[in-house]
């Protein structure tokens, strides 16, 4: 949640500064691992047992007790990919735009990919892909995969 929680508290910040009107902010979990998802629907900072994914940078197993007043007031939803859907999202990346991304930090384009995110055709959607935590062996397993 902090890299969520940070970017979502200065993009509206700086809107309310500059009489901007603050965007929708969504964020992206995995379905084996959605601590933030569980704790906006729950209203509070919750935990979950059991952590089953790949998507390592995005697992932690609660949503941590100061992003989380962050996330509730700032970002509007939280959806959930699947670890399936990430690897594509991940080999599409490399093998169509030459960039090198982890699974979790491609978790993002997944979402748009496999159209988790309503409302969004024709809108202009700003994609965070971050993480290069990404073994060459793992990379390798990822875009040799026939598709």
């Amino acid at each position: 949640g902090g890299l969520i929680s940070g970017i979502a508290t200065a993009v509206h910040r700086h809107c309310n500064r500059t009489g901007l009107v603050p965007p929708r902010v969504v964020g992206v979990e995995p379905q084996g691992a959605p601590s933030m998802y569980k704790s906006l629907r729950e209203g509070a900072a919750a935990s979950i047992s059991g952590v089953k994914t790949i998507l390592h940078g995005l697992a932690p197993p609660y949503a941590g007790k100061n992003c989380y007043p962050h996330v509730k007031e700032y970002v509007h939803d939280v959806v959930l990919v699947s670890d399936e859907e990430a690897v594509e999202a991940t080999r599409v990346l490399f093998a169509e735009h030459k960039q090198v991304v982890e699974t979790s930090g491609a978790a993002c384009l997944a979402a748009l990919m496999f159209n988790k995110i309503d409302d969004i055709k024709g809108k202009r959607v700003v994609c965070v892909l971050s993480g290069g935590n990404i073994s060459l062996e793992e990379l390798f397993s990822i875009t040799n995969t026939s598709h």
